[in-house]
Order: structure tokens, then sequence, then C-alpha cells
């Protein structure tokens, strides 16, 4: 997924917003140092995996920031739909769950709109 966000970080580079990607290959160990200190910077996080929801890397996320008082900030997940997906070209795939740089950077844009305070999960 790295590619995809590299993708969406630079589209969003040319209209003015700072994005950092975290290669984050494994959803255990959490490197928590690194995700709890994007978190203290940025002030909401954006997890981007091809999963679904339950036990991913997102998830993973939302208990260390809770277990850390960062409950409230807005964090969202874009994932597989928890459903049967068809076959086919991974691009296309991808698009259709909004898992490339087009969906990513509308997540982002959505993110940035949030007011602070809550966490949406979709």
């Amino acid at each position: 997924m790295v590619g995809p966000a590299w993708a969406a970080a630079q589209q969003l580079g040319q209209e003015g917003i700072d994005a950092a990607v975290v290669n984050a290959r494994w959803i255990k160990p959490l490197d928590e140092e690194a995700i709890l200190d994007l978190a203290s910077v940025s002030g909401r996080i954006l997890t981007v995996e091809e999963n679904v929801r339950t036990g991913g890397f997102g998830e993973g996320v939302r208990t260390l920031l809770a277990e850390n008082g960062l409950a409230g900030l807005p964090l969202r997940s874009l994932t597989l739909p928890d459903q049967f997906i068809e076959h086919g070209a991974q691009p296309l795939i991808r698009g259709d769950c909004g898992l490339d740089a087009k969906g990513i950077v509308g997540a982002v844009l959505e993110l940035l709109d949030q007011s602070s305070g809550y966490a949406t999960y979709r």
C-alpha cells in the first residue's frame, strides 16, 4: 500500500498539504514510538491497509492511541470491505475499494475537514 499512499502524498503536496507515509509492513509488533510521535505531530492519522478492518493494523493503532490518552484523535482507516471481493486486476480492485491514490486523497481531505475530538471508523 506504500505505492498508492506515496502517490497520494505527492498529489496532496501539490495542494500544499504535507502528508507522512510510513511503511508499516507488519501488524505486530507495532512501532509504538513512531506512531505516537506521528500522532502528536500531525494531530490525526489515516491508516491504509489491504486487509479487512477487524484485527487489522488500523485497529491496533486505535488501541495504541486509546491506551496512551489519545482516543479523541481523529482517526480514519481505509480497509477492504468485509465481504467477498471479485477477482481482478489489483489496481481495479483497489480503486473499487477506495485504496488507490484517489481514494486516499479523498480520505485525507475528509480527515482534515473533521473537527478534532472524535474518531471516525468507516
